[in-house]
């Protein structure tokens, strides 16, 4: 039992340096990023103003294109489940635009590099980072335009907000990082798999159906509820819909597992980012 016990306590000193110093690169890289911020910015400006300049409506769409899905979730489900909700365009709009956020932030990270990237990579010094930052930054904007929507849409139908929207902060957080986490992934995987690209449009929607929010957790088999817990995006929207509808405290596994996980996919889609970044440049 000694010498297991050595073993063991050997590679958790091993494992607990090579943290240690996978964390201060990360730091290093993090803060080399945070340089270029203003460049960031300019570049979230750009891509929301390109997106729409030829639209009568303008920014308007970052309000219309989520107001009209959830108008026709809402006209679909609704009557399904009006049983069960007393508002259910706020149940569906506490999970939905969190969903929207995430799939824009891996769509458009899925070709950060590969189509961004590729025009700057080779003329001017940029932290590869970037490039996938900013799309989840355009993204999150969206984001916040159409949450302060729902919002507005609750106090017009007199939802009732309880002192557990508190856990609003920690669900965008989460949000945030699990989305630029994931942009990372796929910004980085693109540049040698181009068929990615494609393929993750596909992937997002079979996982929006795997994912409860156009229906709610209850109508699933209590034997069969545990399946949910391997989605990682369950438990941030959980923490969305026990703050914005329910009013209620959320469930502790998922209070603990949405900020673990979400911080696990950014750190390791950065860890995994900055390693191989320095053949981005050779293969786009």
């Amino acid at each position: 039992m000694a010498p297991l016990r050595s073993s063991y306590l050997k590679l958790l000193k091993n494992s607990a340096m090579l943290l240690a110093w996978l964390c201060m690169v990360m730091i290093w890289k993090l803060r080399e990023v945070y340089q270029y911020r203003e460049v960031i910015w300019n570049f979230v400006t750009q891509d929301l103003r390109v997106r729409y300049q030829r639209s009568i409506l303008g920014m308007l769409w970052t309000l219309i294109k989520p107001a009209l899905m959830l108008l026709i979730l809402t006209l679909v489900f609704g009557l399904l489940f009006r049983r069960n909700f007393q508002h259910f365009v706020v149940y569906l709009g506490s999970g939905l635009l969190a969903w929207l956020f995430f799939a824009d932030a891996a769509n458009s990270g899925s070709g950060a590099i590969i189509h961004r990237g590729s025009t700057y990579l080779t003329r001017v010094y940029l932290p590869k980072a970037v490039f996938p930052f900013v799309t989840t930054a355009a993204a999150l904007v969206n984001f916040f335009f159409s949450l302060v929507a729902l919002i507005i849409l609750m106090i017009f139908l007199r939802h009732n907000f309880t002192i557990w929207l508190i856990v609003l902060p920690l669900a965008i957080t989460c949000l945030a990082l699990f989305g630029m986490g994931v942009s990372l992934w796929l910004a980085c995987l693109t540049v040698y798999l181009r068929d990615l690209e494609h393929l993750t449009d596909v992937l997002l929607r079979a996982w929006f159906y795997l994912t409860p929010i156009i229906y709610p957790i209850d109508m699933i088999p209590e034997k069969h509820r545990y399946l949910f817990y391997f989605n990682p995006m369950f438990h941030i929207l959980h923490l969305f819909q026990t703050s914005l509808y329910y009013g209620r405290p959320p469930d502790t596994m998922c209070l603990i597992a949405a900020p673990l996980i979400s911080a696990f996919v950014f750190l390791t889609g950065a860890a995994v980012f900055f390693w191989r970044e320095r053949e981005f440049v050779f293969l786009v």
